[in-house]
């Protein structure tokens, strides 16, 4: 499987709006037909590159200083997990084991389908 992000770190990161490449082999337009979103579209060596995302209806972007995290282990430098830099990363420091959890808090209750996301 090929590198996606790092050869093209530079391209992916110069917008402020979410930017990300695509292998082709799924191709999100349906999905986006569906929900009613738009994007544009170019090419960066084998991938799709898919940009300035505009979603319509319920969805809502949430931004970063927004989120709220928590985690059973390790509460330390968790805004590592969600900085999108690639010589950063959160550890919980110990092996993965049936107590762990993370807490994702997106700062209101949100519905998905027929299902309430809290």
């Amino acid at each position: 499987m090929l590198e996606r992000y790092r050869p093209y770190e530079d391209i992916l990161e110069s917008s402020d709006q979410v930017a990300f490449l695509d292998p082709g082999d799924k191709p999100l337009l349906p999905t986006l037909g569906v929900i009613g979103g738009s994007c544009l579209l170019g090419k960066i060596g084998p991938f799709i590159y898919i940009t300035d995302l505009t979603l319509c209806g319920n969805i809502e972007k949430i931004p970063k200083e927004e989120v709220g995290l928590k985690v059973s282990d390790q509460q330390r430098n968790i805004l590592k997990m969600i900085d999108r830099k690639l010589d950063t990363e959160w550890s919980s420091e110990r092996p993965k084991s049936p107590d762990m959890w993370l807490k994702i808090d997106l700062g209101k209750n949100l519905f998905s389908g027929d299902d309430q996301v809290v």
